[in-house]
Parts: structure tokens; sequence; C-alpha cells
């Protein structure tokens, strides 16, 4: 036990100076206390010595999370400004469950292309929208975004490749929160793509969640640099709440029958009078675009009545979409053409909201009264 006392006041001191490095640790709030005795039950794909596949050690990782409320963290730091596109400068949480996702970030390693500086996103099973810092708009959309499950399946992979890149060998537990958390540590040496060392530490508990990645790495090649990183997950015990910011989108209801489009003003801001609403009708052979002016403001419970009354064809393989819409009332004019074989996309722009509506043919996800409810996406800047 003698010979044990200097290394675990040298794990002690580590530990103090990763709760200072790690941007989401709390020192008062999640006290961490390092030991070398080791339970029992080690993580799938570890033992008492080092991780020995990386593989089932991540497979594990995301059974933990799979059907529960999680946060996920990416923080990545090139010391240098001349790092690889791979290693950009980046921040990012996201946090999942039941159904609905926020996202915020800043950066664009792991967030999406369009979105290369702060952004924030909520999405539910049946809408997004979509935030950029500094931007005139906020984008809607009546789809559900995928984004938040990408950023974490991206992020678990590059997790997955880092560990399995150098022996990462046992050095004691953590406690954090009640957890028993396995350490392990990197020897230095790394076969990662694009980087020659790697000093970094694994923190993962006996279900196989990774708690923690985190450490430096130093890339070679034409433009070598020096990178902290930090990922980490934990499980939470409720989902995303709805942001206050949402609460501004034009919620948009569209519904179909053969030959006319109702569109059902739900909350938000109002759409004002004059505001042009775009129309792109697609089918196996054709695309045919236009615009129709609302003539009225549409806010909620008021209800939009769109006709298509004529697809022109104005040179070979292009089509004019001809319409009219009407609010509160349907339009005294003769019914639209059949449109039953037609996708319709709506687009509109007021001075906040800029919002996609895709709009099936009739038969596809029916609703109760037996018409079919438009995907939606808005983005707001």
């Amino acid at each position: 036990m003698r010979r044990l006392a200097p290394v675990l006041l040298a794990l002690l001191v580590l530990t103090a100076g990763c709760a200072n490095f790690l941007p989401w640790s709390d020192s008062q709030s999640d006290p961490q206390q390092t030991t070398a005795n080791h339970p029992a039950s080690y993580p799938p794909g570890a033992n008492g010595q080092w991780i020995f596949d990386a593989e089932q050690l991540v497979k594990a990782h995301k059974a933990a999370l799979s059907g529960a409320n999680y946060r996920m963290h990416a923080r990545v730091r090139p010391n240098q400004q001349t790092a690889s596109v791979k290693w950009q400068n980046t921040t990012t949480t996201v946090h999942i469950g039941s159904g609905r996702t926020l996202v915020q970030g800043s950066g664009g390693s792991f967030g999406p292309r369009e979105l290369t500086e702060s952004y924030r996103s909520y999405s539910t099973d049946n809408m997004t929208v979509q935030c950029r810092r500094g931007a005139e708009k906020c984008r809607y959309l009546s789809t559900r975004s995928t984004q938040g499950q990408q950023i974490t399946k991206r992020t678990t992979s590059r997790m997955e490749s880092l560990i399995a890149s150098s022996d990462f060998v046992a050095n004691g537990t953590t406690a954090r929160n009640g957890t028993t958390l396995y350490r392990y540590e990197s020897n230095g040496s790394t076969t990662f793509s694009g980087a020659d060392r790697l000093s970094a530490t694994v923190l993962v508990d006996e279900d196989g969640l990774i708690h923690d990645v985190s450490g430096t790495i130093h890339t070679d090649g034409k433009r070598p640099a020096t990178v902290d990183f930090n990922y980490g997950f934990s499980l939470v015990s409720n989902p995303p709440t709805k942001p206050e910011w949402v609460d501004g989108v034009p919620r948009l209801t569209v519904r179909t029958s053969a030959s006319r489009f109702t569109l059902e003003h739900e909350g938000g801001e109002r759409i004002p009078a004059g505001t042009n609403v775009s129309l792109t009708l697609i089918n196996d052979s054709a695309t045919a675009i236009g615009t129709v002016r609302l003539p009225k403001s549409l806010g909620r419970g008021d209800i939009a009545y769109l006709t298509i009354s004529d697809i022109e064809d104005t040179d070979h393989l292009h089509y004019k979409a001809v319409g009219n819409i009407t609010v509160n009332h349907p339009a005294t004019t003769e019914p639209g053409i059949n449109h039953t074989h037609w996708t319709l996309s709506l687009g509109y722009e007021t001075k906040h909201w800029k919002a996609d509506l895709w709009v099936n043919p009739e038969g596809r996800n029916h609703d109760s009264t037996n018409g079919t409810k438009a995907t939606t996406t808005t983005t707001a800047t």
C-alpha cells in the first residue's frame, strides 16, 4: 500500500485538473473521487487491465442510450488556426427524448453544413424549427429533423475510432453522482488517421455507457495541430422541453382532397395579407411551379382554401401551376383540377420566418378527416 500512495496522489491531482478542463463539469455538484479498488463487474469490451474491444464497448453504449432521455456534448478546440477540417473549433449540445430533439451549437464540423455559425434547432415527430444567430429569418419545416441523431451518430463513431486507435489501460475508478465510472487511459501512441500522438481518458460505467472521452490529439500532415477534445453522454430524467423561441412559428396544418387544399393556422405569428405562397407540384414525369397571393391575413383558427385551376405547358417539360387562394370561405368558382397524383410543396416568407411545407398525394398519411397532413419545415434566422 505504501507504494501505491504516490500513484493515488497523482491521480487525484489529474482528476482535479480534468474537472477544470471539461466545459460541462461542476466540481461542487458533480464531485469525483478516485480509487484503485475495482468492482467485480466491468464494462462490456473491457476488464481490469484495458479496453480490449472498442466495438463491443460502443455497441453497449448505444444500447444504454436506446429509448432513453440523454444529453450529448461535443467540444473540439484546435490550438492552431491551421487545424484540418476534421478538427474544426466546435461546441455542440444535443438533448434527445420522447420524440423530441433540442440542438445548440457553434462551428461546422458537427453541425449541418448550412449552419456553420451559432445555431439552435428543436424538432418533434412532425415539425422542425431551426434558427441561426445573426440571420434575419428562422426556418420552419413540417417534418422532423434527424440532425440530433446524426450528430450523436458521428460523435459515437469518432469516440469508437479514438478508443480503437490506442491501448487504453485501466487506471482506477471515479465516482460521479453516485455512479462508479471505470477510468481507462491511452498510452500515447495511436493509429488514428491523420494523427501521431493521443493522450486521452475514457470514463465508462459497468453498463457500457461512455460518460466521457477527453484528451489531446496531435495531428500530422500538411497542417499539423494540437487539438483538445471532449465528448460526453449522460442519461437524464426528462426529455427536452419546447423553447420559448419556438412559440412564434406560424404553425399550419395542410390537408388535401381531390381538388382542394386547406391550410389551417394553429398558432404562432399571423401571416400577413399579401404574402406570396409559392407552389411546386411534382409527379413522376413533370414539375409545375406557380405563386398565389394571400388576400387576407391568416391568424390562429383561420383557414385558407387553395385550389389549382390549371397546369399550363409553358415550354417543353416546363409547367406553370395556376391557382387561387381564399381565407375562411371556399372560392365560389369551379373546383380545382384533380391533383391526386402530384406532390405539393408550399413555401412562404414573413418578417421572421421562412417556411416549407410538403404535402403527400391523397392516399398517404391520412388523418382523421381523411385528408393528408403536410410535413412542414420552418427555419428562423
